[in-house]
C-alpha cells in the first residue's frame, strides 16, 4: 500500500515533522497526515515522547504516506533545561542530513535554531510562558525558566515560519520571545465525520461531559457534584482527574471514566449534552472542536483564543469564578431552549474548521517557503487576511 502511493506521487514534497507521541498534538498530527494523502507529500514523522501504544502504531500504519523515525527520547519540559533536549536535536540533524528532506514541519517549539539546511516551519502548539500566565496569572518566574525563554526566542527567530492555531495564540507567543521571520495563523481542524444537526429533546437527561485534565480544583469539583445532586443529570469525567484511575467509578453522582480511547470518547460527546471545559489555556481547542462536532452545546474559559474560534456559539465563564461556573451550568441545563440553539449554532460552526482545510493551508505554506523570495511574498502575505476571512463568515 505504501509502495503503491509513492510510485503514483508526481513532483513529491519531502517533509521530515516531529511530534509528540501524547496530547491533542499527536492528534493534530494523525489528522495533517491523513489529510495531506490528498496531495503529492511525503512525510518522515520523527516521533518524541513515550513509547507508542498499540492503537497509535495501527494508526500509524494506516497512512501510506508516512515514514515513521523512533527518536528514543521522551523530552518533558519539567525543568528549564531537559536533560535530552540537546541529544534530541542532534537525533533530529543527523535524521534531515541523512533524509534530505524539502522542509522540516516542527511540532516543537525548541528547535527551530539547529542547523538546518532547508526551509524550517514552526508550529506553537503550547509554550510555558503562555501557560503560566494564563493559568498562575503572574509571570514564569525568572532566572528558574530563563534559559527556556532564550532557547524559544532564538528557535522562533530563526525559522523561516511561525505558525499558531489562533491570532490570540500568536500574539502571545511573540509576546514573551520577541519577533519571527514570518507568521501565519492556521486553524485546527477535525476530520471526524459530521454528525447531523443537534435535535431538539425537551424530555432528555441531560448529560454532561467534561475534561479531566481541565477540572483539577476541588472548587470545580464540588460544582459538579452539587449540580448533579440537585439537578438529577449526568456527570461524566474523561481524561485523569483528581483521585480517577483508569477503571470507571462513580462518586457523589460524577462519574470518572479516566483515560479514554478517541473512539469511545467520541461516542461519549455525541450522548452528552453539554460540554464544559472552563479552562484557563487552551491553545489547540481540539476538544471544544470534537464536542461541537458532536452536537454538544459549549460551556468553555473565557479567553482570546476560544472566543476567537467560536464567537457568540458558546457560552464563557471566568475560568476562577466559581459563583459564575455554578450559575452558567444551572441555566443552560434548566433551559433545554436555550442550549439547543447553542448547540446547533457551535455545531454549525466548527463545520468550518476542518482538517482537509488546514492541509491546503500548511501545503501553500510549504510550497511558499520553497520558492524564491519574491514568490514567497507574493504567495504568503504576513498579514492573517485569510484566516480572518474565515471566521467572518456567517
Amino acid at each position: 500500500m505504501r509502495q503503491e502511493h509513492e510510485r503514483n506521487i508526481r513532483q513529491s514534497l519531502t517533509i521530515l515533522m516531529t511530534t509528540d507521541t501524547e496530547g491533542e498534538v499527536w492528534s493534530y498530527t494523525i489528522d495533517l497526515c491523513e489529510a495531506l494523502q490528498a496531495h503529492p507529500v511525503c512525510i518522515e514523522l520523527a516521533l518524541i515522547g513515550k513509547a507508542l501504544s498499540t492503537q497509535q502504531s495501527e494508526q500509524l500504519a494506516a497512512l501510506p504516506n508516512v515514514q515513521v523515525h523512533d527518536s528514543g527520547f521522551d523530552v518533558r519540559w519539567i525543568s528549564d533545561s531537559p536533560p535530552d533536549i540537546k541529544a534530541s536535536g542532534q537525533w533530529l540533524v543527523q535524521l534531515a542530513e541523512s533524509l534530505k528532506p524539502d522542509l522540516v514541519h516542527l511540532n516543537h517549539l525548541a528547535y527551530g535554531a539547529l542547523s538546518w539546511s532547508c526551509p524550517v516551519l514552526l508550529v506553537g502548539h503550547f509554550c510555558i510562558l503562555s501557560w503560566w500566565a494564563a493559568a498562575k496569572n503572574e509571570a514564569a518566574p525568572m532566572p528558574q525558566w530563563a534559559g527556556y525563554k532564550t532557547l524559544l526566542s532564538d528557535s522562533i527567530q530563526k525559522a523561516s515560519l511561525l505558525v499558531a492555531p489562533t491570532l490570540a495564540a500568536l500574539h502571545s507567543l511573540l509576546s514573551h520571545y520577541g519577533p519571527a521571520e514570518r507568521t501565519r495563523v492556521i486553524y485546527n481542524g477535525l476530520s471526524r465525520p459530521e454528525t447531523a444537526e443537534p435535535a431538539e429533546n425537551e424530555d432528555d437527561e441531560v448529560s454532561i461531559l467534561v475534561d479531566g485534565a481541565i477540572w483539577q480544583q476541588d472548587s470545580h469539583l464540588a460544582v459538579l457534584t452539587a449540580i448533579s445532586k440537585e439537578l438529577a443529570c449526568s456527570v461524566y469525567v474523561a481524561g485523569e482527574a483528581p483521585s480517577s484511575n483508569s477503571s470507571e467509578r462513580c462518586a457523589e453522582g460524577v462519574t470518572f471514566l479516566g483515560h479514554v480511547s478517541p473512539g469511545e470518547l467520541q461516542d461519549r460527546l455525541v450522548r452528552a449534552s453539554l460540554y464544559a471545559a472552563p479552562t484557563a489555556y487552551e491553545p489547540l481547542g481540539l476538544g471544544a472542536l470534537e464536542a461541537a462536532r458532536a452536537g454538544c452545546a459549549l460551556l468553555l474559559g473565557d479567553i482570546k483564543n476560544l472566543r476567537e474560534v467560536w464567537g457568540d456559539a458558546a457560552v464563557y465563564v471566568a475560568p476562577n469564578d466559581v459563583d459564575a461556573l455554578r450559575d452558567k451550568l444551572y441555566n443552560l441545563i434548566t433551559r433545554p431552549k436555550r442550549r439547543h440553539y447553542l448547540a446547533t449554532a457551535a455545531w454549525a460552526r466548527s463545520k468550518r474548521f476542518t482538517t482537509a482545510s488546514a492541509a491546503k493551508a500548511y501545503l501553500q505554506s510549504y510550497r511558499s517557503l520553497l520558492a524564491t523570495e519574491d514568490e514567497t511574498a507574493q504567495q504568503l502575505p504576513r498579514s492573517n487576511a485569510a484566516s480572518e476571512a474565515l471566521l467572518a463568515e456567517t
